[in-house]
């Protein structure tokens, strides 16, 4: 048993760091074999094992002086009767120094394979030695920092060269590579069950590792991703000393972080697993991101504890209860400003007038993205039993709002008041109060909202220069938005006046 390296057999190649180098041993077997046959194997700093050209084993583990971390494997299944060639492919990530990982390695990198506990009958040798064949791949390579720096930083992509391989033997890539099997309709897991994935990817410290999923019919599924290299015992004494081993070996620990994905159902049609965060406020994309996300969070003027305040958001902490303080149209050109947003010739003109925001839309009957007053919630709220009292100087609104779900939250009451026979072209409601509201889950509470009559009702009129109150009937309109609006009640008001002042 022995470290392998290099085609030469020296001990410090004249550099393959960031090089993949292949190992290649052929045994024949007279007869079939029945018992298990098991192999340790290790090897600096990541390597692929190949029986047959058919895929056995990958892993990133490391030999080390005084832990060694290794793959136990069962070949028995991959054997066949006649000629079998063992092949691996080593990435070797660094130069043989002890500054490149945290902990001492063997002065000597490579591959290393012993047999594990194999019966003397069985007549088969897999342990590395200078039977083996080895070349060093030079078609693809990592590119590296000077060779003189010891901690040899490696890019995260993988560059492609076209120098074709000097092996020794023509039929190598043969021998070496077994068929990819890829499926593209996924796999089907079973609900309660778990699994043992190994993945491989071109990135090499900052990989990123995406979920696709096909919704299911009902909602409430879950599933828990735990990230490790390996199989490892729970160390007691020295928290800081992993020690990992067979990597198929369940009865130990995956120690890693982890994440948990809530899978909603069929009726959720847009689930995407990614968001892209895209700070351009010059783009279009301000006015209406993607459509086709199912939550966005939207920060507004964020200051030094922004950061912490959406965490505490997105994970659940708090429960968002900001109300969209504008509409967001669907396009720059639906905004009622459009036309007029520039000075010409040291003038800007308010063409708009009094359609600013949701009058606008309402007046031109336009679908906005998300509408003035618009917010998601962790819970849901409902209101009735509305009651309107009015007096010559307050019209008093009253309605009972209730917290339907399971999360502590707090709603926004917002009354809406509509002329029904103006004079001049008006808004087809405005707001004119609101009343915010804390609710634990199941609790009710009855909110009032008072107004100021004159200030329900009025509005400027230019030829008399003084505010109006038509006679007339007015609908009052409560929800908690612009354009959610369940409840409504009326009331008249008997002459018209002017006034001036508050």
């Amino acid at each position: 048993m022995a470290w392998i390296w290099h085609p030469e057999w020296t001990e410090y190649p004249t550099d393959s760091a960031g090089a993949f180098v292949h190992f290649r041993k052929t045994i024949t077997l007279t007869e079939s074999i029945s018992k298990l046959v098991h192999i340790q194997i290790t090897a600096d700093t990541k390597y692929k094992l190949y029986i047959n050209s058919e895929f056995v084993s990958v892993g990133p583990v490391k030999g080390d002086r005084h832990l060694w971390f290794y793959d136990e494997l069962d070949i028995q299944p991959y054997l066949r009767l006649g000629a079998n060639t063992i092949s691996v492919r080593v990435l070797r990530l660094y130069h043989a120094t002890t500054h490149a990982t945290r902990f001492p390695r063997l002065h000597v990198p490579g591959l290393l394979i012993r047999n594990g506990g194999l019966d003397p009958s069985l007549a088969i040798d897999v342990q590395t030695n200078d039977s083996w064949e080895t070349a060093v791949d030079e078609s693809t390579t990592l590119p590296t920092d000077i060779s003189e720096d010891g901690f040899l930083h490696v890019y995260e992509k993988a560059g492609q060269y076209t120098t074709r391989p000097n092996w020794p033997r023509a039929n190598w890539e043969e021998a070496l590579l077994g068929p990819h099997d890829t499926n593209s309709e996924g796999i089907r897991l079973p609900a309660g069950s778990r699994h043992h994935l190994e993945l491989e990817v071109k990135n090499h410290t900052t990989a990123l590792l995406y979920f696709r999923f096909k919704c299911p019919e009902h909602a409430g599924s879950t599933m828990q991703v735990t990230y490790s290299e390996c199989y490892e015992d729970v160390p007691d004494t020295v928290p800081w000393i992993r020690r990992k081993g067979d990597r198929r070996d369940t009865r130990k620990k995956l120690i890693g972080p982890k994440d948990e994905y809530r899978i909603p159902s069929l009726a959720d049609q847009n689930l995407r697993g990614t968001l892209n965060y895209k700070p351009n406020y010059s783009d279009e994309d301000v006015f209406a991101p993607s459509l086709q996300i199912l939550r966005l969070v939207h920060d507004l003027y964020g200051g030094d504890e922004t950061g912490n305040a959406i965490a505490d958001v997105v994970f659940g902490a708090v429960n968002p209860s900001g109300k969209m303080p504008l509409s967001f149209p669907r396009r720059n050109e639906d905004n009622p400003a459009f036309l007029n947003f520039r000075s010409e010739r040291g003038s800007t003109k308010y063409g708009e007038g009094v359609y600013i925001g949701y009058r606008f839309y309402e007046k031109c009957k336009k679908d906005v993205a998300f509408p003035f007053g618009h917010r998601l919630s962790y819970t849901t709220f409902k209101l009735s039993s509305i009651s309107l009292q009015k007096t010559d100087e307050e019209i008093s609104i009253t309605v009972n709002v209730q917290n339907t779900g399971n999360v502590d939250g707090a709603e926004v009451v917002q009354v809406y008041v509509s002329q029904q026979s103006p004079s001049i072209n008006r808004p087809p409601k405005e707001l004119k109060g609101f009343e915010k509201v804390f609710l634990r889950p199941q609790q009710t509470e009855t909110v009032t909202v008072k107004i100021l009559t004159k200030y329900a009702t009025s509005f400027w009129d230019e030829y008399r220069n003084a505010w109006v109150q038509e006679a007339g009937r007015y609908i009052v309109q409560v929800g908690t938005s612009n354009v959610e609006n369940p409840l409504s009640a009326d009331f008249e008001i008997g002459q018209t006046t002017w006034w001036n002042g508050l």
